[in-house]
């Protein structure tokens, strides 16, 4: 066996366009095969392999003296299978995978692989294909065979162009004048021996995977770097302008990150200054870190911490609110947190102002209730013996047909009854607001209370021409109740019926179920709004001040009504639609637990 040179050259160099051909397709491969196109560029790089190893073993042929006729006729057809890679990936590289050119040249691609297969054998494309002396391979082209190759050749400048307009750079240009020049070289017949269509097919397989890989993974990874560079000016930016301290450390308590407000307020609370890579904590005095120490160990531990810490600096308490969160990594581990701190002295302040003016105004409020109903008796008591006195005499005045006295005193009579009512619902409110209301309980015949209230009603709904109807069956029984309050409710609600209703309809109805006694008061009035209906049940508050001008009233019935109600473990509700009148319910349990801790129950 004799190793002759040029083979030892051709060896060398095609064997390094297949190594060169197998880092590239790995590199590949580690991008990510699975995308389309890098599996087409996997494609183009396997033909350049095999065009390589065919190369490789035409002259190891030459060295071990062997039959070079197969290995030249795969050299051929690894150009025609390349030059069609190549027109595959330009076509969908710029979309014209449809296009009648992509066609026409897929047809000439197909005629010249089966032309140069048939032909090939029959010597038709290369002719006396023999080793020479120096190690090389001889052969000579036919003119059907310089067609053949330089039409498979004319794809590869493609993809040189390719590599060309994706690069960047001086050696484009140069690799592109490279690979013409290597391509008039094989097809001449005085420097085809030699193994540059190999060599010059690696080279374009370098350059096209360059091209590839700067297109899909460098560039982007610039961009990317660029975005994160700008967004990182951004939030550093939006931090530094914060008037609040915004900071960050690891689990070492190593300051990460903080603003310039961090650092102001760190040095006026505590006369400490504090920058990027300091332990967070030196520095304070013991009490102040055995104060922050907790909420950071909380933190580590995934909580998110909100706390309010109030600092004495320059003779002044400040209030701070801190937000700590945790920073975790990928995988979910905690790494790190982050804080933010704003100055609330001020609202601070202006709460607790408020809660002491709450406070105060509830005591106050507490102290009129209480004033209101210790002296009951001293304001009921001479008002009754004005209404007593003026009901004696006008009884007089009567007897002794004395009319014009008679007329007055009447008067004084109706207008001390109305003070006595209004002093009433005064005192009435404020034994509520007090807590000095207190209830009798007894067993009640609902009916027959009923019954009562409706006799003593009948003159008001007259008044207004309205009509009162009452439902209520003999079964609703008895029930364990407060009879003077439930009396009371009953009379406010048909009292604002009566009052608000003219020459309509007045409905009582009664109703039981297995929990509750159900009592209806319905009438025709000029009813209430969403709005006014919200407000009915407050204290000293009517539908409107037109309401209160025209029908008159403290707007306090309703207000003790529904307090009754909810003392004696029920509610009243309303329904109502403006002139469409409205229907107030009340609600009252079946089973109630008094304070002395008796259990009673309806109908017994």
């Amino acid at each position: 066996m004799t190793l002759l040179p040029l083979s030892l050259i051709g060896i060398s160099l095609t064997s390094t366009a297949a190594i060169i051909n197998v880092a590239m397709s790995w590199l590949v491969i580690w991008q990510g095969w699975r995308q389309p196109r890098n599996q087409q560029l996997l494609l183009y790089l396997s033909v350049a392999l095999f065009w390589s190893v065919m190369v490789l073993l035409i002259y190891v042929s030459v060295v071990l003296r062997t039959w070079t006729k197969p290995f030249v006729f795969g050299n051929g057809l690894a150009v025609a299978t390349g030059s069609m890679m190549i027109l595959w990936m330009t076509a969908v590289h710029t979309g014209r995978l449809q296009s009648k050119r992509f066609r026409a040249a897929v047809v000439m691609w197909v005629l010249l692989s089966i032309t140069y297969i048939a032909l090939f054998p029959r010597e038709m494309v290369i002719t006396n294909i023999r080793a020479t002396e120096i190690g090389t391979i001889a052969y000579n082209f036919t003119p059907i065979g310089y067609a053949i190759f330089a039409y498979g050749y004319i794809f590869i400048i493609w993809a040189t162009y390719w590599a060309w307009r994706y690069g960047k750079g001086y050696l484009y240009p140069l690799i592109t004048t490279f690979m013409l020049v290597s391509i008039l070289a094989i097809l001449s017949p005085v420097t085809n021996p030699y193994p540059v269509g190999a060599v010059a097919f690696t080279i374009t397989s370098v350059l096209l995977t360059q091209a590839h890989l700067r297109e899909e993974l460098f560039q982007p990874l610039v961009r990317l770097n660029e975005q994160l560079a700008h967004n990182e000016s951004n939030l550093r930016s939006l931090i530094d302008t914060r008037q609040e301290a915004i900071w960050s450390a690891d689990t070492d308590y190593n300051i990460l990150t903080h603003n310039p407000y961090f650092q102001l307020a760190v040095k006026i609370a505590y006369g400490v200054e504090k920058s990027v890579g300091d332990h967070l904590l030196e520095g304070f005095a013991p009490q102040v870190q055995a104060l922050w120490l907790p909420l950071y160990q909380r933190v580590f531990t995934g909580e998110r911490v909100q706390a309010e810490m109030q600092v004495h600096a320059a003779g002044k308490l400040r209030v701070y609110d801190v937000s700590l969160n945790p920073i975790r990594n990928g995988r979910g581990q905690i790494t790190g947190f982050t804080g933010m701190s704003r100055e609330i002295t001020e609202r601070y302040e202006y709460a607790r102002a408020l809660q002491t003016a709450k406070e105060e105004a509830e005591a106050a409020n507490k102290a009129k209730s209480a004033f209101l109903a210790n002296i009951s008796h001293e304001l009921r008591t001479p008002l009754n013996a004005i209404i007593g006195y003026a009901e004696l005499l006008h009884e007089e005045a009567e007897a002794d047909e004395l009319e014009a006295y008679a007329a007055d005193l009447h008067k004084i009579k109706t207008s001390g009854r109305l003070l006595l009512a209004l002093i009433n619902d005064v005192l009435d409110i404020s034994k509520i607001e007090a807590g000095k209301m207190e209830l009798h309980w007894e067993e009640v015949d609902v009916c027959h209370m009923v019954q009562a209230i409706v006799m003593t009603l009948t003159p008001l709904m007259t008044r207004n021409e309205n009509e009162l109807t009452v439902a209520c069956t003999a079964d609703i029984g008895r029930i364990w109740t407060d009879e003077l309050k439930l009396k009371q409710i009953l009379t406010n609600l048909l009292n604002n019926a009566a009052k608000f209703t003219h020459q309509g309809q007045v409905r009582l109805t009664i109703e039981r179920d297995t929990a509750a006694l159900i009592i209806h008061v319905a009438d025709t009035g000029i009813g209430l709004t969403a709005e006014q209906a919200a407000k009915i049940f407050r204290p000293f508050t009517q539908a409107d001040s037109s309401t209160t001008r025209k029908y008159g009233g403290t707007g306090l019935g309703l207000a003790i009504s529904r307090h009754y109600a909810q003392m004696l473990g029920g509610d009243i509700t309303v329904q109502s639609e403006p002139d469409q009148g409205a229907t107030f319910t009340l609600h009252l349990p079946l089973t109630i637990n008094n304070e002395q801790g008796a259990m009673s129950q309806a109908d017994k």
